[in-house]
């Protein structure tokens, strides 16, 4: 088991959020609840981008608050995380 950086999924929530705010995709109000940034990402009509999403939830949840995220897991999926950045 690995400790995983929450930065990592935090620099996706950002990226959607630009990506939301220049497409002008959904309003936030005072915050970025997680169903808006679901619904950001299903708003760009980019398949990537919402899994991208999925699995920088993924790495919030198991890898942060529950702590069984897999190091075998992480690799699988860092291509992933990365290009995000391409979007932005």
């Amino acid at each position: 088991m690995i400790l995983f950086k929450p930065v990592r999924s935090k620099a996706v929530e950002e990226a959607i959020k630009i990506i939301a705010v220049r497409g002008n995709l959904v309003k936030a109000k005072d915050r970025w609840k997680s169903e808006l940034l679901f619904e950001a990402a299903r708003k760009t009509g980019n398949k990537e981008i919402v899994e991208i999403l999925l699995i920088a939830w993924e790495l919030h949840v198991d890898g942060f608050h529950e702590m069984k995220l897999t190091s075998n897991r992480l690799f699988e999926v860092k291509d992933k995380i990365r290009r995000i950045l391409n979007y932005v």
